[in-house]
């Protein structure tokens, strides 16, 4: 439950194409999609879940999945994306968590199954996670990123945000949510999309 005076964000499914034609509904995320996630972390490469736990995670708790589909909806948010056709079936996770010590800030993570990276999908869902986060008051996600996360940092140059060492091996950025932050580019295009869907899908 959200806390008093901050009501849950709340939102109708949001349909899209990924760049090869591929349907997807991007919704938000519900307490019955425990299995999906868990289903969804073992069809991951060892690589991926290392990048996005910065661990070797196999699998997850009761606990942890409690905590990750069992949300407020506003101070922690997650949206899911599934195929179309097959509802059932988890292809990406984009939550973030908004840091009590710093409210204007939450962490954010963006985690894609491995056959559907490189489709435009990882990009959709940072675009729609921020708009939801702008509408709850973020102005900046914090990422924790390995330095070995090559494909996670080039996006970062991309919107030129430089990220700073945090502990050995991991790297920390903060993003502003701004749409116009280098306008025309990906990134942003996305994150001016998402805006205007997210809005117009408000419940």
């Amino acid at each position: 439950m959200a806390a008093p005076g901050r009501e849950p964000l709340r939102f109708e499914e949001i349909y899209s194409t990924l760049r090869d034609g591929t349907a997807v509904v991007l919704r938000p995320i519900r307490p019955d999609d425990k299995g999906r996630l868990a289903e969804g972390l073992a069809r991951l490469s060892e690589s991926s879940r290392s990048l996005r736990f910065m661990a070797p995670v196999a699998e997850l708790t009761e606990d942890q999945l409690a905590y990750l589909t069992e949300i407020d909806y506003f101070d922690h948010f997650a949206w899911v994306a599934v195929l179309d056709r097959r509802p059932d079936f988890g292809v990406g996770v984009a939550r973030y968590v908004r840091l009590a010590e710093d409210p204007q800030i939450a962490e954010a993570a963006v985690t894609v199954a491995d056959e559907y990276q490189g489709k435009g999908l990882g990009t959709l869902l940072v675009g729609v996670l921020a708009a939801t986060a702008r509408m709850a008051g973020i102005e900046r996600f914090r990422a924790y990123v390995l330095e070995a996360n090559e494909s996670m940092l080039a996006l970062l140059g991309e919107v030129g945000v430089e990220a700073t060492h945090d502990s050995p091996g991991v790297l920390r950025a903060d993003i502003p949510l701004v749409p116009d932050l280098i306008p025309g580019s990906p990134t942003a295009r996305a994150l001016e999309l998402a805006t205007q869907e997210a809005a117009r899908a408000r419940a």
